[in-house]
């Protein structure tokens, strides 16, 4: 049997009552005619109360039963499919009813609790969260279950609109007063230091959960999977500080999975985003099998499925999907995602072949967008689309890694900054390191204008480095007047934006690539004015908005305007190609593609030192982000053409012999460095020996 990590389709199916012989041969049935190589069972009804004899909480559902799971179980494992007991973390209604002082507090933000919510989830810090782990044991010893996979892991209300943070109760205040000597806040207050501290100390808190659930199981199922889903995530709500999960490396023996919903396009951002966690089961997203949230209905398009499973797989994770109570509905899909899954799974890991790190950073989320975290998420999201469009691999890193310095950057050819308003000295000096190491970082905005507490500087703690002599607020909607000829053949003579900016004016060792010219167009209430005066739209006079400058071995490129957020909210193909160029000109990537925007590119290097270059066809990424989108999904229907006559080329190696796993066909290789590829259907792995 396949270790949960090594499965290539995984389906969520839960119950709210023991299952009954029955119903558990149905179930197998349809698990073997779907071909799903992993599922997961509710160890507990609706209301969270055990489905079989606990002794952890005993308050269980009145006709548990050992034996029925005993029975599923082992049917199960006669398919060779490992088993997850599904649980929502922090859901304990069983326990409440005899224990209702183990009830959660929370604050009211962004509005006061639904009180029938309350009543359902406990406080770790009440002995729910010492027999928590107690019974995560008894799930896989006494049960049988392989593992287990936690839903609604956050610290507050289980709830898809990020939920009221928890919890105030009095435990929580003493343990508050005992590690931090503070009294813990009543209220969301930005304006206190103890609140922020607040936060963190939550994070802390909530991680030793998880720690200490990982470390009892492990402690008698070392092997166990353990999935912990990760609710902090673009979703409209923007998931942020609430959540109580924080975005930091926890190197755990666990499952980093979180939920891609019905963003499709989102496959290739956010499986990156878990990898950065460093979790050493592996990553996986999960994707209800549904159209438009129509659940769970039979008519279900299968290509977008398709587009996920592919997605996740190029950028090195999994796609776990949940179909509600009738498998047989869906049973042909789940054969189709499979069938795509398995020839490629001996190609998800590796070491991935580095050039972008994208920057996702807690503390600018927490403290500079606290009011507007999806605005942060735009500008991560953005980054890491464009650099798909331009064909340029990311990563993405935490806070904690710009602390580390070192080899934790050195890795990295180039650190996408972005607009990160939150910055640290010691994050400040080791970016600065890392540049004058021969690093190339790019930065825009108001990056580095706050503390790591969001607290406003006198001075950047970038400015030195980024070259920046002052800064003053940009009015109007921001256009560059490209003035490097490179740039010009490249993206044009004018670059537009739809985003946030500057007046920034750099110091004399500044190169500058663009000035940035400020226009008021109709859209604006200054436009009635202004076209009396001056018949239409007027423009200021332009400043320096893009410039290069060299400290020590690297390179340092920054603009007053946020490019990324900015490419989220209204992508062009000119910022994509201005933003290509500035890059490939200062840090050549190792791996590149002469071929249309709608491929994606991700290279890991196999153990056996060859390249897998996952290509995937995904067309419509320009919008796999759309601001327009207010719901938890934005359903990507059509077509796919194949795409012909694509070419990689290899910078700084030598191509031998060039491959596809999946079809068996050999590519040509001209000069040693360029590998033609005839056609690209759906997703392809190009092995290349060099």
């Amino acid at each position: 049997m396949k270790h949960y990590s090594e499965c290539a389709t995984r389906l969520e199916f839960r119950g709210d009552h023991p299952p009954s012989r029955e119903e558990v041969d149905r179930h197998v049935a349809d698990l073997a005619a779907a071909g799903v190589e992993a599922t997961w069972h509710s160890a507990v009804d609706y209301e969270s109360r055990p489905l079989f004899p606990s002794k952890a909480f005993p308050d269980h559902h009145p006709q548990a039963s050992l034996e029925a799971f005993h029975y599923l179980i082992r049917r199960v494992h006669e398919l060779g499919l490992p088993i997850m007991s599904w649980y929502a973390l922090n859901a304990g209604g069983g326990m409440l009813r005899s224990h209702p002082e183990w009830q959660i507090e929370v604050m009211p933000h962004p509005k006061p609790a639904d009180p029938d919510k309350v009543r359902r989830h406990a406080c770790y810090n009440s002995p729910y969260g010492e027999l928590l782990p107690k019974f995560c044991v008894e799930v896989v010893t006494e049960v049988g279950f392989d593992g287990l996979w936690f839903d609604g892991a956050v610290y507050g209300l289980h709830s898809n609109d990020g939920g009221n943070p928890g919890c105030v109760c009095e435990r929580c205040r003493a343990r508050f007063k005992c590690d931090t000597g503070h009294a813990l806040p009543d209220r969301v207050d930005w304006d206190s230091r103890v609140f922020k501290e607040w936060i963190r100390w939550r994070y802390d808190v909530f991680m030793g959960i998880w720690k200490s659930i990982i470390d009892a199981v492990h402690a008698v199922r070392p092997e166990a999977p353990i999935a912990f889903n990760n609710y902090r995530r673009r979703v409209p709500s923007g998931h942020c500080w609430q959540t109580g999960i924080p975005m930091r490396r926890l190197g755990w023996k666990m499952v980093s999975a979180g939920e891609i919903d019905l963003f499709t396009g989102q496959a290739d951002a956010q499986v990156k985003y878990y990898n950065a966690f460093g979790c050493s089961q592996g990553t996986e997203t999960w994707r209800a099998l549904c159209d438009h949230w129509n659940m769970w209905v039979p008519d279900l398009e299968t290509l977008p499925v398709l587009q996920t499973v592919l997605g996740c797989i190029s950028a090195g994770g999994v796609a776990s999907c949940g179909v509600g109570v009738k498998l047989s509905l869906v049973k042909d899909v789940l054969r189709k995602m499979q069938e795509a899954a398995a020839p490629r799974m001996a190609f998800l890991g590796g070491e991935t072949v580095e050039y972008a790190a994208v920057v996702a950073s807690q503390q600018t989320m927490d403290f500079a967008g606290r009011d507007d975290p999806i605005s942060v998420w735009d500008q991560l999201h953005g980054a890491n689309e464009l650099c798909r469009h331009a064909h340029l691999q990311t990563s993405w890193i935490f806070d904690d890694h710009l602390a580390e310095g070192g080899e934790a950057l050195r890795r990295y050819p180039v650190i996408l900054l972005g607009d990160m308003a939150c910055v640290s000295d010691q994050q400040a000096q080791k970016l600065e390191d890392y540049v004058r190491s021969g690093g190339v970082l790019v930065a825009c905005d108001r990056a580095g204008t706050l503390d790591e507490w969001g607290e406003r500087r006198s001075r950047g703690a970038l400015d030195d480095l980024l070259g920046i002599a002052s800064r003053s607020e940009g009015h109007g909607q921001p256009t560059l007047h490209v003035l490097d000829p490179t740039l010009r053949a490249a993206a044009g003579v004018f670059v537009s934006f739809q985003a946030p900016h500057l007046i920034a004016t750099p110091t004399r060792d500044a190169t500058i690539l663009a000035n940035c010219i400020e226009v008021i167009d109709r859209r604006m209430p200054a436009w009635e004015l202004l076209e009396d005066r001056r018949g239409g739209a007027s423009t200021v006079a332009a400043s320096p908005g893009l410039w290069r400058r060299t400290v020590g071995k690297g390179t340092v490129i920054y603009c007053c305007i946020d490019l990324f957020g900015g490419y989220l909210a209204a992508p062009t193909v000119q910022i994509m190609r201005l933003v290509k160029q500035v890059l490939t000109a200062a840090a050549m990537p190792r791996v590149t593609l002469d071929g249309p925007m709608a491929v994606t590119v991700n290279t890991r290097r196999q153990p056996n030192g060859r390249l897998a270059v996952h290509l995937h066809n995904a067309p419509g990424s320009l919008h796999s982000h759309v601001v327009c989108s207010r719901g938890y999904g934005l359903y990507t229907p059509g077509e796919v053409n194949p795409v012909l006559d694509l070419k990689l080329r290899l910078h700084g190696m030598t191509a031998k012999r060039a491959e596809s796993p999946i079809t068996g066909q050999s590519f040509r290789i001209t000069g040693g460095t360029v590998v033609a590829l005839p056609r690209l259907d759906l997703h392809d792995v190009v092995l290349i020996t060099v």
